[in-house]
């Protein structure tokens, strides 16, 4: 996918439907706040969170060409990615200078520094314009629990069971058709 002259989405990414779903997305959230990152131009944006969807946020912003850093508190940055993803995501991170900072427990936020805990010792952030939080995931059921109530017996199927990815998504909803 092209977009001004940059892509968006290489072309062999295509070949992963779950992958082009996510993608298609995550850009398409971007691109309301994309023109508001070409007015931030003294410090670079940074991630909270190196899963799936903060390494493609960031791939996204770094092709941009903006300096970009992600925090994420597990050892490892793209610790959930699907293979396939994996193979093209990383190498581009890496090839945009996104800067990684693994085991790294963001503790607090004031005037765009970064106050995060990494081996045990507190550590500050250089500043930051504009900080993109991608961390966690919750159920949200108050539609079936109401519907429960009313005397109605719903399936409740994907990330309003049990938050995941895409394809367990999938997978849920048609185990619960079958179930019909």
């Amino acid at each position: 996918i092209l977009c001004k002259k940059k892509i968006l989405m290489p072309l062999s990414l295509l070949l992963d439907p779950c992958h082009c779903c996510r993608k298609f997305l995550v850009l398409m959230n971007h691109m309301c706040i994309a023109p508001l990152m070409f007015l931030l131009e003294k410090f670079g944006p940074v991630v909270i969170g190196g899963s799936m969807v903060g390494c493609e946020t960031a791939e996204y912003i770094a092709a941009y060409g903006k300096q970009v850093t992600i925090f994420e508190m597990a050892d490892e940055i793209g610790k959930d990615l699907y293979p396939s993803i994996r193979v093209n995501l990383l190498p581009n991170l890496k090839q945009h200078d996104v800067r990684l900072c693994p085991s790294a427990q963001v503790k607090s936020i004031q005037n765009g520094i970064i106050t995060y805990e990494k081996d045990g010792q507190l550590m500050q952030s250089a500043p930051f314009d504009t900080i993109f939080v991608a961390v966690g995931m919750k159920s949200e059921n108050a539609l079936a629990e109401a519907l429960k109530e009313k005397g109605y017996a719903p399936l409740i199927v994907g990330d309003a069971k049990t938050p995941t990815k895409f394809k367990e998504v999938l997978i849920s909803a048609v185990e619960a058709a079958l179930s019909l």
